[in-house]
């Protein structure tokens, strides 16, 4: 890894790799906060070093194949499938009304109702 006011050889990775310079940074910091010792190891940097760690917040498993199609029948069922918001089709399918647009929105629906209209009811 490059020292820090080493610009051209940060350039020069960066056109191979797409890397940015501050990415490459915060890279370099993370591998020596993991033990990487660049006097004793040399250029042996390993998978444990660079390795991603686990992220915070929760799984999103409402957005899979089995809702997908559910969604896709609730929509393409009727003329009131498809003027459903993504709150109805989720308290529906008993899911989140925010799992139910994003699974409409990867399925390529271009407007798509997120919430009922106050005053509307919503089951």
């Amino acid at each position: 890894m490059p020292g820090p006011n080493n610009q051209a050889k940060y350039k020069e990775i960066e056109a191979a790799t797409g890397v940015k310079e501050r990415t490459l940074g915060d890279i370099k910091l993370k591998v020596i906060e993991r033990g990487y010792d660049p006097l004793v190891d040399g250029l042996r940097i390993t998978n444990y070093h660079i390795k991603d760690g686990p992220r915070k917040g929760f799984l999103r498993i409402a957005v899979n194949e089995m809702n997908k199609r559910l969604v896709i029948e609730i929509v393409s069922k009727d003329k009131q499938g498809r003027e459903k918001s993504a709150e109805v089709i989720g308290n529906e399918l008993k899911i989140s009304k925010q799992s139910v647009y994003r699974i409409m929105k990867k399925l390529g629906y271009k407007k798509v109702k997120y919430i009922t209209k106050p005053g509307l009811n919503a089951e």
